[in-house]
């Protein structure tokens, strides 16, 4: 039995973080991860003879998404996506296995564990993913080496992930 236009609906709107963040990690910009997530839920609603179930509905966004942003990108003729084909199969992967978690707990937990940061880190993160710089541009925005900011988001982010994989296991 198909899924519903109502059922489409909800999961589209349950998972909408994880698809634009899915969607943001093959595409990088704004724009063209809303216009795919637009294209993904009319593709959807067309499309849901085809849809067995919910979990199967939860695996083909992920995979059509993956396949309306790679057309974006190739129809754009844009940069080429941060990752290759094998590389975005093992983010499929990690997405499947993350399906079953509560994505407001982990928001949650982001959220407690950036505001355990110094000024100084966040400042670095939001430089970084709020305003999109290069490498090369952070390091002339904060004034230090390549090198260094490329060590201190490193660190930022394995601290990050740490603090939010103990706070979802702490659950």
């Amino acid at each position: 039995m198909a899924v519903s236009n109502e059922q489409i609906v909800q999961t589209i709107v349950r998972q909408r973080i994880a698809l634009y963040s899915y969607l943001w990690s093959i595409l990088r910009d704004q724009t063209m991860v809303e216009d795919a997530l637009q294209e993904l839920s009319l593709l959807a609603i067309q499309k849901r003879d085809q849809i067995v179930d919910a979990d199967h509905l939860a695996g083909w966004l992920r995979e059509s998404g993956r396949f309306i942003a790679l057309r974006m990108i190739e129809k754009l003729r844009r940069e080429p996506s941060a990752f290759n084909e094998s590389a975005l199969s093992r983010l499929d992967a990690a997405w499947a296995r993350l399906d079953d978690r509560n994505h407001a707990h982990a928001i949650e937990a982001l959220q407690h564990c950036l505001q355990k940061l110094s000024p100084s880190s966040l400042t670095l993160l939001k430089a970084r993913y709020t305003r999109n710089l290069t490498g090369e541009q952070l390091a002339e925005a904060v004034q230090k080496p390549r090198r260094t900011v490329y060590r201190n988001l490193s660190r930022i982010l394995s601290s990050l992930g740490e603090c939010v994989r103990f706070r979802l296991d702490a659950r």
